[in-house]
C-alpha cells in the first residue's frame, strides 16, 4: 500500500515547486538584460571612439 500524502504537503510541494521555477525564470531573464545592457554599452563604447 503507497502513503499518500496529506493536502497539506501537496499544497506546499506545489508553491515550493513554483517559487524554483519563478525564481529560475526571472534569474534567467535578469541575466540576460544584464548582459544585453553590457553589451550595448560596450558597443556604444566602441563607437564613440571611432
Amino acid at each position: 500500500m503507497s502513503k499518500r500524502f496529506s493536502l497539506n504537503q501537496r499544497i506546499l510541494f506545489s508553491a515550493a515547486l513554483l517559487l524554483v521555477l519563478f525564481i529560475s525564470i526571472t534569474a534567467a531573464a535578469l541575466n540576460r538584460a544584464h548582459f544585453r545592457s553590457t553589451q550595448q554599452a560596450l558597443h556604444d563604447t566602441l563607437d564613440t571612439q571611432l
